[in-house]
């Protein structure tokens, strides 16, 4: 169980108090939050999207959904597309490749977040290692947010409400 030294050197300097949580490796968010015993909810997952110019945009939301790409193009007034996984770790140089943190701050990537996250007593991000994840508070959640974009940016899948259900 580690943490990214990016994320901890990060967490560090805003004063966080965060546990880590570890749990089995996995290769996803929803394996994640299972093997975790993480509500679907709670799991707060990074999606890398780059756009023509080139600049980069970190989409948070929920395990459970995927990123509304059309809803984010007309946010954002620009096109994107997921950055291919072999790339990275270009960025999160730190991380193994599927375990980004989603605090693009940190990475110093401009980041929008979905509002339904708001909404979650605690919240987990990825620590970088597809082994453990960090675990803080809303409260502490919202202050790493404080300026960050956020809207409502995520779409669920039928098909995942009811692994979720069958799971969590």
């Amino acid at each position: 169980m580690s943490l990214a030294a990016t994320l901890a050197q990060y967490l560090q300097q805003n004063q966080v108090n965060y546990q880590l949580h570890p749990h089995p490796q996995t290769q996803s968010a929803i394996q994640t939050a299972i093997a975790a015993h993480v509500p679907l909810a709670q799991l707060a997952k990074a999606v890398l999207l780059e756009s023509p110019q080139p600049s980069y945009l970190l989409a948070v939301l929920p395990a459970l959904a995927r990123v509304h790409i059309e809803l984010l193009e007309d946010l954002m007034e620009t096109p994107f597309h997921l950055v291919p996984e072999r790339r990275l770790q270009s960025y999160f140089h730190d991380c193994l490749p599927g375990a980004i943190p989603a605090l693009g701050a940190a990475y110093t990537i401009q980041l929008i977040y979905d509002d339904t996250l708001l909404q979650q007593p605690t919240i987990y991000i990825e620590a970088g290692d597809h082994e453990s994840l960090v675990c803080i508070s809303n409260d502490q959640f919202q202050q790493l947010m404080k300026g960050q974009m956020h809207e409502h940016i995520c779409q669920q899948s039928s098909s995942l409400v009811m692994i979720s259900r069958k799971f969590v």
